[in-house]
């Protein structure tokens, strides 16, 4: 069975030109996304695997999957260590 994550709900977004800033209300934290990273977050509305995510981010980028994957990886570790998304399965 795969993985899959999604945005927890306590958070307010701010959208100013290519970056986001995700304001975590629970634990009063602020977290910049960038033009790529704002696209994943895009995604996290609903239920996603690493894979969908990776795949596609590849198509959106015009990259190969397993040239993306491990940058998406890590902001998925990242995103949880701040608390901003989970784990559905």
């Amino acid at each position: 069975m795969k993985t899959l994550f999604k945005r927890k709900t306590q958070h307010e977004v701010v959208k100013m030109e290519k970056e986001w800033i995700v304001l975590d209300l629970e634990a009063y934290t602020i977290t910049t996304l960038n033009e790529v990273g704002s696209f994943c977050w895009a995604l996290l509305q609903e239920e996603k695997s690493l894979e969908g995510i990776v795949e596609v981010v590849a198509v959106e980028y015009q990259m190969k999957p397993q040239d993306v994957e491990y940058d998406v990886t890590l902001f998925l570790r990242k995103l949880e260590n701040c608390g901003l998304i989970e784990h559905v399965c």
